[in-house]
């Protein structure tokens, strides 16, 4: 009995047997791991600074969970042979269709992971903003919304080409029903020039949002410049998601798509991490000042201290050496004792008195979490000043 060739399998037994995948799982963790390194400081700055996290660091965590789902499903359909020309996969057609079926769980991480790390540095970016009323903010949340819309429509239009059946298109023994049963697979490729598009326009509006924000800063030219070049890092993003949107073409190429579809697995992993980095970067700029996180906790102190108090009043007592040099926080509840006595002549030459004589007066400062604290807390991690 004759066995039903997979559409997707042409005549590649002129071809050698290259093996990309090695490669392509070495980049993917190299990559993934660096963004977790730059999560880690990320998160470190903010709990040391501001003892919780934020919606933006939920968010950028997101991105990097669904970012090392990427990694794991590469990782495991290279193991069947992702990487390698379908020919010689297809000589244990049992790989083949785990390959394909396991690269097909790749495109839901490929889609999230790129748009929680674009929702995170649009949060980040409305704390900094806070309520500069020279800054609209209905623009950032119109590229959270289309970066939502898009990227499920994304994945509704990949696992829908083929309605509740989507196991057609790896399964060798009903692959005759694909050009029956799925969409035209130019769909795919389209829709990805499509998505690619919205995604690359969203990096731009990221990028210059930032410079436009720090324009109207009071900090000086050479302080703007440099903190435009740490707030516009999105512009790499962009170039990413350029080159995944150019390699979508293969979406719709199956002759060859275990071999082909690598230089495109690539690029979205380089998408993926480069927005990631590139949202985290800014938070990191204390870490790279000399006293970076110390001036950093004291000036987020100050600002908060005269914006709930209205005077200059420092929240540290005389007996603590540092902002932070004990457990409490500057967000915690504080309690500061004052002692008054009166002081004569008299009381210096006779003995102490009893403490009834002593007034004790306890003034109860209580600071609460709030939405100014965000917009404090992110604006003094990148040095802008709060209007």
């Amino acid at each position: 009995m004759a066995t039903t060739e997979h559409p997707a399998i042409s005549t590649f037994d002129q071809a050698p047997d290259i093996d990309q995948g090695p490669a392509l799982v070495r980049t993917v963790w190299v990559l993934i791991s660096l963004s977790a390194l730059v999560c880690a400081a990320r998160l470190y700055i903010k709990v040391k600074i501001a003892k919780k996290i934020f919606w933006d660091d939920i968010f950028i965590l997101l991105a990097l969970v669904t970012g090392a789902m990427h990694a794991v499903c590469i990782t495991a359909s290279q193991h069947y042979g992702l990487g390698r020309h379908m020919y010689y996969i297809a000589e244990n057609p049992q790989n083949l269709s785990n390959t394909l079926r396991v690269g097909f769980y790749t495109f839901v991480w490929a889609f999230l992971s790129p748009m929680a790390g674009r929702l995170s540095f649009c949060f980040f970016l409305l704390w900094v903003i806070g309520e500069n009323p020279r800054i609209k903010r209905w623009p950032i949340y119109s590229a959270m919304v289309i970066q939502v819309v898009v990227n499920i429509a994304s994945i509704v239009v990949m696992y829908a080409q083929c309605g509740t059946d989507l196991n057609i298109l790896w399964d060798l023994l009903r692959a005759g029903e694909v050009s029956t049963r799925c969409w035209d697979p130019r769909i795919q490729t389209w829709w990805g020039y499509f998505s690619g598009s919205i995604n690359s326009a969203t990096d731009l509006f990221l990028t210059v949002l930032p410079a436009v924000v720090v324009s109207f800063s009071k900090l000086t030219w050479r302080s703007r410049i440099g903190l435009m070049a740490l707030l516009c890092l999105s512009f790499l993003a962009m170039i990413a998601c350029i080159k995944r949107t150019v390699e979508a073409k293969v979406l719709s190429e199956w002759a060859d798509y275990t071999y082909d579809l690598v230089p495109y697995a690539i690029w979205v992993s380089v998408e993926i991490n480069v927005v990631i980095i590139a949202s985290s970067i800014p938070i990191l700029r204390p870490l790279f000042k000399r006293h970076g996180l110390s001036s950093v906790m004291q000036r987020n102190v100050t600002e908060r201290s005269d914006m709930e108090t209205g005077s200059t009043l420092s929240p540290y007592t005389s007996s603590s050496k540092s902002p932070y040099g004990n457990t409490s926080s500057p967000f915690d509840k504080a309690r500061i004792h004052t002692h008054t006595s009166s002081i004569s002549s008299q009381e210096k030459i006779l003995p102490p008195r009893p403490e009834q004589f002593t007034i004790t007066r306890t003034v109860e400062v209580s600071v609460s979490h709030s939405p100014r604290d965000r917009n404090l807390v992110h604006a003094a991690l990148i040095g802008l000043p709060v209007d």
